[in-house]
């Protein structure tokens, strides 16, 4: 909990917009963030706040979620497409943080994590769907089908946590019939095979899953998702997710890159990545399964 003003952004950000938020209605189920929450006041000096202050948006993820939330869907709802999607930016780090949280957790908590994740996602699904179908502007309209694509990749994924398979596999195979190597959705869509018995449909969706990776500029950065990898590890199919590790390294750790050759930085990024993977491939190789949180 936020218990000083002058923590997050400054005195008068806390006391006019978080500090306001105290009585909202916070329950998974209740998290709406409707702009009848908030003053226009409120909301015009958290955009000018963003505007202004490029450190904003990090500061903002130290506010109390349950005060952060409806104030990001609040805002969502008033005004979409500031600044880039500047909410769909800062709602997908509030996802992130939950699966990073999620990763170590008993499968209860685990599972509630994601059923409170599913309740912003769907809420922030919704504004941006109901924009789509009153925006005249056809630029907008690309960019608003764009982030709605991209919050439903996290609404199948939260479902899936959640035990709800066949919601997780409309949304996965909606988005790949429109982008057949998403690498989200393959990813779902492969976890979704195992949780029916289809181990050769899982494999084949882990390596489609990579097809792609070295024109994803988010795939050569960060890497790609290992946990449906270990999950057909847990099924004993080491073969699969070797041959996906090698994959993997092509676009993930390759140091003879041109592009990362000119450029230091990157290049010992793509060492660290290769010993990584180096050190990954080992460990399967002697019937192991790795424990780096990537794998969770």
């Amino acid at each position: 909990m936020i218990n000083k003003c002058s923590y997050v952004i400054s005195v008068a950000l806390i006391v006019t917009i978080f500090c306001s938020c105290g009585n909202l209605r916070t329950e998974d189920t209740k998290n709406t963030g409707t702009i009848q929450n908030f003053t226009d006041a409120e909301l015009d000096d958290l955009e000018s706040k963003l505007k202004n202050d490029p450190n904003c948006r990090w500061k903002l993820l130290s506010v109390d979620r349950k005060k952060l939330i409806p104030l990001l869907l609040a805002a969502q709802e008033r005004n979409p497409t500031y600044i880039n999607f500047i909410w769909c930016h800062l709602i997908d780090m509030c996802f992130a943080e939950d699966q990073f949280q999620a990763r170590r957790l008993p499968a209860e908590q685990r599972r509630a994590r994601y059923k409170c994740a599913l309740g912003y996602l769907r809420k922030s699904s919704q504004i941006l769907q109901t924009a789509l179908e009153v925006n005249p502007d056809k630029s907008d309209k690309k960019a608003l089908k764009g982030r709605v694509s991209s919050l439903n990749v996290r609404i199948a994924l939260a479902s899936l946590e959640t035990g709800d398979i066949a919601s997780a596999k409309r949304l996965a195979e909606e988005i790949v019939k429109r982008s057949p190597s998403h690498h989200l959705a393959r990813t779902v869509l492969g976890r979704v095979a195992l949780r029916e018995n289809d181990l050769e449909a899982a494999k084949i969706h882990l390596l489609k899953s990579v097809t792609i990776g070295s024109d994803n500029p988010s795939l050569r950065s960060f890497g790609p998702s290992f946990i449906l990898a270990r999950e057909l590890l847990e099924k004993g199919e080491k073969s699969a997710v070797l041959e996906y590790l090698d994959v993997v390294q092509t676009f993930w750790a390759d140091v003879n890159d041109p592009r990362r050759q000119s450029n230091p930085n990157s290049l010992r990024v793509a060492q660290d990545h290769a010993k990584k993977l180096t050190k990954w491939k080992n460990e399967i190789m002697k019937g192991n399964i790795p424990q780096d949180n990537q794998w969770r």
